[in-house]
C-alpha cells in the first residue's frame, strides 16, 4: 500500500515510511498531522492503546489526528 500511496502523492512534504506503530521512531510533537487508516481493528486492545499513545506523542498538542476504520453493524442503523 506504501508503493501505492506513493505513486498517488502529490506533495513534496509527505514522506512516507515503515515503523513499529508501538514506538514510533518520531521524536515528541513531531507532526501537524497524523493518522491511522484501517489497522486498528486488526490489532489486540492492548497493541491498539499503545497504538494510539504513540500517535499522540508524535503528534504536536494542537495537531489533527485522523482515525479511520471500517466497522460493519449488524443493522442498517448505527449509533455514535
Amino acid at each position: 500500500m506504501l508503493n501505492v500511496a506513493k505513486k498517488k502523492n502529490k506533495f513534496k512534504n509527505v514522506k512516507f515510511e515503515v515503523a513499529n506503530a508501538t514506538n514510533l521512531p518520531f521524536e515528541d510533537n513531531s507532526f501537524d498531522v497524523s493518522s491511522v487508516s484501517f489497522a486498528l481493528h486488526d490489532m489486540p486492545l492492548s497493541i491498539r492503546e499503545k497504538v494510539l499513545k504513540e500517535v499522540v506523542r508524535a503528534t504536536k498538542p494542537k495537531g489533527i489526528i485522523i482515525v479511520v476504520i471500517t466497522i460493519y453493524p449488524e443493522t442498517k442503523s448505527v449509533n455514535f
